[in-house]
């Protein structure tokens, strides 16, 4: 237990000195604790017997071509929406984001960021590059959603410094 104490105290530290953090941060540490829970149970547990092998597989007819196997529609890491938190530059503005996967990639929520008007600035989603669903404000993104977490990080430094800089100037984006 006391490595899984000395993990979490390494990535609370990394946490708090990166300003891009938290992209699946919550699944990594599911991912560590379940490991760390399947070691120690592992070493509790007496051997058991070899789980029986499969049956081996029907041949495959010669007329017929296997097909490739299509790749997953969602991303393994993703069971769920991602929580997601980007501090500016400047160190000015902390914004928190909820990452959702849809069919065509995933969606960017703004969960909570700055406020327009104590800038004295509109808050209009057409100049704020956002769109509004029952689930609540997410990043307009022009063609296609990002479908991996790379493409999610650029589109989240560059809406959250245009976002900043608009607030600060007055200079759309």
């Amino acid at each position: 237990m006391t490595t899984l104490m000395n993990i979490l105290q390494v990535l609370l530290t990394w946490v708090s000195e990166n300003p891009f953090v938290a992209i699946g941060i919550g699944s990594l540490l599911l991912g560590i604790i379940v490991g760390v829970l399947t070691e120690d149970t592992a070493k509790a547990s007496p051997p058991s017997a070899p789980p029986p092998s499969p049956a081996p597989a029907p041949a495959a007819s010669p007329s017929i071509a296997a097909a490739p196997i299509p790749p997953p529609t969602r991303p393994a890491a993703a069971p769920g929406p991602i929580k997601s938190l980007y501090r500016t530059r400047s160190g000015r503005h902390l914004f928190s984001f909820s990452l959702h996967w849809q069919p065509e990639g995933f969606r960017i929520y703004v969960v909570s960021g700055v406020n327009y008007a104590a800038y004295g600035r509109s808050d209009s989603c057409h100049v704020t590059h956002r769109l509004h669903d029952i689930a609540g404000d997410y990043l307009c993104i022009a063609g296609a959603q990002p479908g991996n977490m790379a493409e999610v990080e650029r589109l989240v430094r560059l809406w959250c410094e245009a976002t900043e800089r608009y607030c600060l100037t007055g200079q759309t984006f």
